[in-house]
């Protein structure tokens, strides 16, 4: 018998073809026996998460403001120069979601080694201080 593996998402990018990605990804993951656990999505003002996907994704949704295009007048192709002006400014935002996304990533992880490596006796003499 397979041990259930979980997975958290994070999903970047503009248009509807990461969303739908990640549903596939979702189901062949579950008819697996495995599990998403939450899912992480770069958003922005202009970036709405469709329906769809809040309908059909499972796991819990982490939005986080990430960096993005901004269009041209003609609104048909990202304008550069204006992205990139627009991206710096914004860094101390997305500095900070990077630390936000980093925190459901390595606290598992390291609970887990921590877990791994000491000897029960010494975790619950350890964890009965904070209790």
């Amino acid at each position: 018998m397979k041990d259930e593996m979980k997975f958290l998402f994070i999903i970047q990018g503009e248009g509807r073809g990461h969303f739908s990605q990640a549903l596939v990804m979702q189901d062949m993951l579950r008819r697996q026996g495995d599990e998403v656990v939450a899912c992480l999505v770069g958003k922005s003002e202009s970036r709405i998460l469709p329906d769809y996907f809040l309908s059909q994704m499972k796991a819990d949704i982490l939005p986080f403001e990430s960096p993005n295009f901004l269009p041209a007048a003609q609104n048909k192709r990202p304008n550069l120069i204006k992205s990139v002006v627009y991206n710096l400014v914004r860094l101390p935002v997305y500095i900070a979601n990077m630390v936000f996304i980093k925190k459901p990533i390595i606290t598992p992880i390291l609970f887990l080694i921590f877990m791994s490596y000491w000897p029960a006796s010494l975790i619950s003499s350890f964890l009965s201080g904070f209790l």
